[in-house]
């Protein structure tokens, strides 16, 4: 028998192999482009903990004239609190300018052994501060986002020269 064409049989399951594998292919793509935005927040999330512990480093210690105030904690929303500072981040995606939004506080770990000398509630020759930082990332599905944060215990010394 001379066959000229494919059987229907022949056909589905070609276009079924064909269709998995490209729906394979497809959330391959999107799960790496989900990664690498939750990576580029991480990154930046990371980069404003290491600036603000070098601010920390860098400032007087006993003093409670600085951007985090006397250091106290309090169980508000921490967006919302005057001692809580907005840190928005320009990024550029694909020739488009978009920002991303932080929040950092900084605070007296007293949980963790601070005393608060660091905001000049008391003397001491160290003090243990808490360094915290919140973010909305982006899931992927429109409009959505998920609460991140990120803890960072400091142990800051009084030097010589403060």
């Amino acid at each position: 028998m001379n066959r000229r064409g494919l059987s229907l049989a022949e056909v589905v399951l070609s276009s079924a192999l064909i269709s998995v594998c490209l729906l394979v292919f497809l959330s391959v793509v999107s799960g790496g482009l989900r990664e690498s935005i939750r990576s580029r927040e991480q990154i930046l999330a990371d980069e404003i903990v290491l600036n603000t512990v070098e601010e920390v480093l860098g400032s007087p210690f006993g003093s409670e004239n600085l951007w985090w105030g006397n250091g106290k904690s309090s169980n508000a929303d921490p967006k919302t609190l005057s001692t809580t500072q907005k840190v928005e981040v320009p990024v550029i995606v694909e020739g488009k300018p978009q920002s991303t939004v932080f929040y950092r506080r900084v605070e007296c770990a007293s949980q963790n052994g601070g005393s608060g000398a660091f905001f000049g509630q008391r003397s001491g020759d160290y003090d243990v501060v808490k360094i915290s930082l919140f973010w909305d990332e982006p899931t992927g599905e429109s409009g959505q986002a998920q609460s991140k944060s990120l803890q960072y215990n400091l142990t800051v010394w009084r030097t010589n020269g403060y």
